[in-house]
């Protein structure tokens, strides 16, 4: 299992593993398109290791506070990265608050 979504992206191209399973990213969104549409299709992975996986995807810096866990399963196409992030802690009763280039997710 890899402990980050760096380590997981050079599994192969297109296919990340969270929480010792192998997932396939579908679309990944570049640097130069930072709301580019994702696919996402996860079964029972843990919260905060799909806001890491967003982080990576948005390239962009996401703390997840300690009271913030859980799983989540979903399938999502063609959704941008933070629309995505949204309604996964919004089913999850979390939020998120912007500190310049931090995005800070936290309980309710």
């Amino acid at each position: 299992m890899f402990t980050d979504v760096e380590a997981a992206a050079r599994l192969a191209p297109g296919v990340t593993e969270l929480g010792g399973r192998r997932y396939p990213l579908l679309a990944q969104t570049p640097a130069s398109t930072p709301r580019a549409p994702v696919d996402l299709d996860l079964k029972d992975v843990d919260i905060a290791d799909v806001c890491r996986l967003l982080a990576d995807v948005g390239h962009v810096n996401i703390v997840v506070a300690d009271d913030v866990h859980g799983s989540v399963t979903l399938r999502l196409r063609g959704v941008p990265w933070d629309r995505a992030l949204d309604v996964i802690l919004e089913t999850k009763g979390f939020h998120t608050v912007q500190q310049a280039d931090v995005i800070i997710v936290r309980a309710r």
